[in-house]
């Protein structure tokens, strides 16, 4: 997908959780880089976009861990203190899904994205 169309999807999320409850929560659109390849020896970096989210309460890394253990699983990368949700592995049909998970890890997972 070209950086304009992972831009827009970006926004489209961004669009559906201005309403996000949240201490210190910022959820924006920003770039990010994409590795393909295998394992640890990723092969080629790829220009992306990603959803970025910093928070305070909860942390981070507590609001990756939650994301992690909802179903279904959502997996970013913390760098600089923000949480990076990369775009590029989401398809057109799961931005609802990624929109429902967030708003679930921000409430601590609720009974419909209940922890695995």
């Amino acid at each position: 997908e070209s950086l304009d169309v992972l831009t827009q999807r970006g926004n489209s999320i961004l669009n559906s959780l201005s309403d996000l409850p949240g201490k210190g929560l910022v959820v924006r659109v920003g770039e990010s880089v994409a590795q393909a390849g295998s394992g640890t020896l990723p092969l080629e970096e790829l220009e992306s976009v990603a959803l970025v989210i910093a928070s305070e309460n909860p942390s981070v890394t507590e609001l990756a861990r939650r994301l992690r253990q909802c179903e279904p699983a959502i997996v970013g990368y913390i760098k600089d203190d923000q949480l990076y949700l990369d775009l590029r592995t989401v398809y057109k049909d799961e931005l609802g899904l990624l929109a429902a998970g967030i708003r679930s890890a921000l409430a601590g997972c609720n009974q419909d994205n209940s922890p695995r």
